[in-house]
């Protein structure tokens, strides 16, 4: 499965659910992950000193909603939860 898949399905139905009736947070929400990592976003240009091909980053929205942005977050979570746990054995 396509880490952007999510992403997609915002983006294919973005103008019906920008035009809906919604809170103002759930429309942030909504335009965040249907243009996160996109040069909608913005882009930084990387190169180095001996002038080899340029990287173009796309800047992130860093939504919590967003399964690319709130990944590491999630995962840092869920370390911590982990080392809450007593050291047993299971039976």
């Amino acid at each position: 499965m396509s880490d952007r898949l999510i992403q997609k399905i915002f983006q294919s139905q973005y103008s019906r659910l920008a035009g809906s009736k919604q809170p103002l947070k759930n429309i942030k929400a909504i335009d965040a992950l249907a243009h996160c990592r996109t040069p909608d976003m913005g882009s930084t240009y990387y190169q180095c000193e001996e002038k080899h091909k340029a990287i173009e980053i796309h800047h992130s929205c860093r939504n919590r909603s967003c399964y690319l942005c709130a990944q590491k977050s999630r995962i840092e979570w869920i370390d911590r939860q982990r080392d809450r746990l007593f050291n047993c054995s299971e039976r």
